[in-house]
């Protein structure tokens, strides 16, 4: 890894207020992004603008010059961090990004991050991008499952899923075997956690173009991107979510088009 590829850390988020999570993917007042509907605090606490202090405005000048960026949540275990998420939405272009990661431990988020960006920077540099789109559309493909899993399934849909099941008897989410167990909660995680994503899709990346390599600073015109590339339309995204394992612990997400 070289100083071409930027990562933008979240250790930790002011305490947010009344913005809240599970629902339908909205814009809030102001034009904030916002997920309503739950008990989840979604309200961000960074300040906006481009002050030295804010690390989302440094972001924004990385991802300017054409370099892979990359955003890595470890505020906390096992999922992203809400608040973080709401001022990353609202301040960051994030169809811009090269890659995210907030899953599970820290070692293995740092791990993600480190190795999506390197793997860009090396197609970069060998102008792999420029010469077919397959390698593009994977690395945007990645980078959405990882907001999907990682943020809205992770610290959105799997508590939600969890509670509703929590007092049914017989029901256990760490074993799902029983008959007709795994069906009732997996067809619960596919319509909560598609519709959030599908929304996701359709206000932050649908249509959006790729930035990655247009303008990489230091790069020669071998280097660049040979057209203008962007996120497909939301009519062209297949989307399949299911519980891998006959628990809610991890999802399976996989985006084709």
């Amino acid at each position: 890894m070289n100083d071409r590829a930027t990562v933008a850390a979240a250790t930790g988020a002011p305490p947010g207020s009344k913005l809240n999570g599970r629902g339908m993917m909205q814009t809030g007042r102001g034009g904030r992004p916002c997920i309503t509907g739950g008990p989840l605090p979604l309200d961000g606490g960074l300040p906006l603008g481009d002050e030295p202090s804010n690390p989302l405005g440094q972001l924004r000048d990385a991802i300017q010059t054409g370099m892979p960026a990359g955003v890595l949540d470890i505020a906390r275990p096992n999922g992203a961090d809400c608040a973080f998420m709401a001022d990353l939405l609202n301040q960051v272009d994030v169809a811009a990004l090269a890659a995210f990661a907030a899953w599970n431990t820290a070692g293995n988020s740092i791990g993600t991050v480190v190795a999506t960006l390197a793997a860009a920077n090396a197609a970069l540099k060998s102008g792999m991008l420029g010469r077919s789109a397959r390698p593009l559309d994977a690395l945007c493909q990645f980078l959405f499952e990882r907001l999907v899993d990682d943020w809205l399934y992770q610290s959105v849909v799997r508590s939600e899923v969890n509670s509703s099941f929590a007092s049914v008897p017989g029901v256990n989410l760490h074993n799902l075997e029983q008959p007709g167990r795994y069906e009732k909660v997996n067809n619960m995680v596919r319509e909560k956690l598609g519709r959030l994503a599908r929304d996701l899709y359709a206000q932050f990346f649908s249509g959006r173009p790729v930035p990655l390599g247009s303008s990489w600073a230091g790069a020669d015109d071998a280097h660049r991107l040979r057209m203008p590339a962007t996120w497909p339309d939301t009519s062209r995204v297949s989307l399949e979510v299911r519980l891998p394992w006959e628990r809610t612990f991890e999802v399976q997400i996989r985006v084709s088009w």
